[in-house]
């Protein structure tokens, strides 16, 4: 096992003259049960969180955390003394082995960020991290992984995030704490599995939406019938779609129209001298969603500020290429009901029960259309532990355009 603190510091005693006693003593600490640092002035002392780290032990932890896109070299991140304009997403980072957390850092709309420079708190080196290249004006994502090669997980420890703008200059510092922890043996852990799992010691668990990723079943229709391995499952962004919390989906539309002495017109134009082809965003921003699981077995749900950018064709500026478009936001509360299945530590959500919204045509009311559900509910979406702070949804409703989902919750 390798210990968060593996020398603490030797004490040289001066006995006679020319002769010494150099004594150093090991802890035992990053363990299941106790993942936090010991106070580095006193090996007996559990300690604190707030105590100082021992630098040894920092660097065996910074050596271990690394980004597919970083480079470490030797210095220090400035202490925070800047605008405090950004902040993350999270209340803390969850590194689980097989997943990329996508960290958002939310930013002022127009501010340009480069790279972000993170810094094991206490440790001697700076991992210089690029963001991912996912389309938001004020949210940029960055991935961290944790090499658990002979450590005993779980372990927590603290990490400061400085972005950088264009010119080099650090805009801000975030203070974080992040938790490394071991992937659940799906295989085995149904063995006394109960719904504390899913809602801890207390009669409810917040769950955090973050992430979701797509993948076409026509890529490999056997990879879901098998959770272990996210490799197989294609849960790589590099090799699927997907999207984060706050990220811009933008589908780039062409659309046909006219302009005429009497304007613009919509359609095809067919027999009209001015055809035009007018590019146009539809987007839609997701940007927050939770889920509640209670010890009664039932479940709430939340979809928070839901963007749509939709075109509005019949608006389009023809003559001089300008675009319309119709904005609408939505916000749902649903809740249903969940069943557990203890030999696979998972639970199907039964159904789901939103709000609606009334439908007018020519002002007359013509009934309630529901709301978006986000969370999938029925046989076909199951919600698995993947770690202790993880949660799994996995939609296999091959009916659904013939794409796998999985969506990515943390404790919050």
């Amino acid at each position: 096992m390798k210990n968060l603190i593996k020398h603490f510091p030797c004490l040289l005693f001066l006995v006679v003259i020319s002769t010494f006693v150099f004594s150093c003593k090991k802890s035992e600490l990053g363990t299941e049960n106790d993942p936090i640092i010991m106070n580095p002035n006193d090996p007996n002392d559990p300690g604190d969180p707030s105590d100082p780290i021992d630098p040894d032990a920092a660097n065996e932890i910074a050596a271990s955390l690394i980004s597919q896109t970083g480079t470490s070299f030797t210095a220090n991140i400035p202490p925070n003394s800047m605008t405090g304009s950004l902040r993350l997403d999270r209340n803390q980072i969850v590194l689980v082995d097989g997943l990329l957390p996508f960290v958002g850092i939310i930013k002022p709309s127009g501010m340009i960020l480069q790279i972000a420079h993170v810094q094991v708190a206490g440790s001697e080196t700076v991992l210089e991290v690029e963001f991912e290249e996912l389309e938001s004006d004020t949210v940029v994502y960055l991935n961290l992984e944790f090499d658990e090669t002979d450590w005993e997980l779980p372990i927590t420890f603290d990490i400061d995030i400085a972005p950088l703008d264009g010119s080099g200059t650090p805009v801000d510092v975030i203070t974080v704490p992040v938790i490394v922890e071991e992937v659940i043996d799906q295989g085995t852990q149904g063995t006394g599995c109960t719904i504390d799992a899913f809602v801890g010691e207390g009669n409810a668990q917040v769950y955090k939406w973050l992430v979701t990723y797509t993948k076409s079943l026509a890529d490999n229709p056997s990879a879901i019938t098998s959770f272990n391995g996210f490799e197989e499952l294609g849960i790589n962004p590099n090799e699927v779609g997907g999207y984060a919390a706050g990220q811009e989906i933008i589908h780039v539309l062409s659309v046909n129209g006219c302009c005429t002495s009497s304007g613009s017109i919509y359609g095809d134009c067919i027999g009209l001298p001015t055809h035009a082809i007018v590019a146009a965003d539809q987007k839609s921003v997701y940007n927050g969603a939770e889920l509640v699981f209670f010890r009664d077995q039932t479940v709430i749900g939340s979809l928070t500020n839901k963007l749509t950018q939709n075109v509005a064709p019949l608006d389009f500026d023809y003559c001089n290429g300008v675009p319309a478009y119709m904005v609408s936001s939505i916000d749902n509360y649903y809740e249903g009901t969940y069943t557990l299945n203890s030999s696979t530590c998972s639970v199907t959500i039964d159904s789901f029960t939103g709000q609606t919204e009334p439908v007018y045509s020519n002002g007359q009311y013509i009934g309630e259309w529901p709301l978006l559900i986000y969370s999938g509910s029925g046989g076909s979406t199951t919600y698995t532990k993947y770690s202790e702070s993880v949660l799994i949804e996995r939609n296999n409703n091959s009916e659904s355009g013939g794409i796998h989902t999985t969506k990515i919750y943390y404790v919050e």
